[in-house]
């Protein structure tokens, strides 16, 4: 678990003219960055997936991006010359996820310079999707870019959030009701990248229409008894857990931006995106099984089954693996649900038996993670960190540049510390503390274009 003794922060600027109100929330926010840092040098479980991360990132900075000029997953057969080459381009999308992830835990430029490397290749090659399951499949991409966005320089963040709008636009234009596919999970999926873009981008208007569109589907789309619109349409739990995937991920955006609970909300004959994993939670365990698509309605589920994929097969048992991702995002909401998620993921008895599991952990509210104290350092800085942190947040600027400057003296290299100090100067309304600061946090992070332009700002004067 190494690097004790950076505490990352991708998007902490504590500066009002250079945050957004949403900023993270389609990845990870400040805090929750925070947290997961504490969180894997505090817990063995946690550590293991640092590990993992880093490693993964590690390779990743050998690669070159394999970006694809059209993402075409939807309605094509496994095996299919259009499905293998966009599976192939796909695996970038944790190359990149990675290496954002290493960047928040490590500080270290050389993953962020990378990952920019991978999202500048896909913006300038990749067609944005009209197909919503295509467009699906470019979540961890748009993870990554909420992630790294603050760290990207002028232009690059233009490009980036032109081509980030365009795929929203895209999904827009194609959407047609007049279609069955309005109501099933191409519309779920739709409007959680829609929402999804909405926070990256900080944009309140389609924030609310991806929200009012999510909450019309919900009224159609899920049923009282826990059922849901594909699962009656395919005949599956394939669908039903496929379908609810994108709500929970969309709840997520919306309870963590909005404090609005999706999870549960009631649509007006009394469903929720709850009941429906509460439903399928007993063929997740296993305690019952279904017969996958004897009655499907969707002819292209026949051509799967025939081409041998066993999912499709029409008359197989329902897989309780297929429910793994569903129960894992769930799990946020329900934390007992771990349980289920180790079993699905064969990894029981873990505290963390997914990395999605620790991310929850990471973004729930709370107090923050005890002080770490890694195995063979002791990381004063660290604590003094958080308590710096949790203190600028709820307004005491004071004690937390005392802390701050605690933190910098103790772990000098610390460009973080220096900058929360220099925030927590200019709150107290000491400019020239907080110039002073600001200056050698960039001096030890030159890579910091808004640092850079608060720095311009304040010498230009009030």
């Amino acid at each position: 678990m190494g690097h004790p003794c950076r505490i990352p922060l991708i998007v902490l600027f504590f500066l009002t003219l250079t945050s957004s109100i949403h900023a993270g929330v389609a990845s990870l926010t400040d805090a929750e960055v925070l947290r997961l840092k504490a969180l894997v040098q505090t817990s063995p479980a946690a550590g293991v997936w640092e590990k993992s991360i880093l490693g993964q990132a590690q390779k990743a900075l050998a690669l070159a991006p394999h970006p694809i000029a059209e993402v075409q997953t939807a309605g094509q057969l496994q095996g299919s010359d259009e499905k293998t080459r966009t599976q192939e381009a796909l695996r970038d999308m944790s190359r990149m996820r990675n290496l954002a992830l290493a960047y928040a835990l490590t500080g270290e430029a050389a993953y962020l310079n990378q990952a920019v490397t991978f999202l500048r290749a896909w913006a300038q090659t990749c067609r944005p999707p009209a197909n919503p399951i295509d467009a699906t499949a470019l979540e961890p991409l748009l993870e990554t870019y909420d992630l790294l966005r603050p760290q990207a320089s002028p232009a690059d963040r233009q490009a980036l959030d032109a081509w980030v709008r365009s795929i929203a636009q895209t999904l827009l234009d194609a959407d047609d009701p007049r279609k069955g596919s309005h109501w099933n999970n191409h519309q779920t999926h739709r409007l959680k990248t829609l929402a999804m873009v909405a926070f990256i981008l900080d944009d309140p208007g389609l924030e609310k229409q991806a929200l009012e569109s999510l909450k019309t589907l919900m009224a159609r789309n899920l049923n009282p008894d826990g059922t849901t619109y594909d699962f009656h349409e395919r005949d599956a739990l394939h669908y039903h857990f496929y379908d609810l995937e994108p709500y929970i991920r969309a709840a997520l955006l919306y309870q963590r931006g909005q404090n609005f609970d999706l999870y549960n909300t009631k649509t007006p004959n009394g469903a929720s995106v709850s009941q429906c994993v509460a439903w399928g939670l007993p063929y997740a365990k296993g305690e019952q099984t279904h017969a996958e698509f004897v009655h499907s309605t969707v002819t292209f589920d026949a051509q799967r089954g025939a081409n041998g994929e066993a999912t499709y097969i029409a008359g197989n048992a329902f897989n309780p693996k297929g429910a793994l991702r569903c129960m894992e995002l769930a799990q946020y909401y329900q934390p007992g649900l771990g349980t289920v998620v180790g079993t699905l993921a064969d990894k029981p008895g873990t505290d963390y038996p997914t990395l999605q599991i620790l991310l929850n952990e990471a973004m729930r509210t709370g107090p923050l993670p005890a002080s770490p104290v890694p195995t063979a350092v002791k990381d004063t800085s660290a604590g003094d960190y958080l308590s710096a942190l949790h203190d600028y947040q709820q307004g005491r600027y004071a004690q937390a540049a005392l802390d701050f400057q605690k933190a910098a003296q103790e772990n000098p290299g610390s460009w973080q510390a220096y900058q929360g100090l220099g925030s927590s100067f200019l709150k107290e309304g000491n400019r020239d503390g907080a110039l002073q600061a600001y200056k050698k946090s960039l001096e030890l992070n030159p890579n910091n274009p808004q640092l850079k332009a608060a720095i311009e700002k304040l010498e230009a004067g009030p």
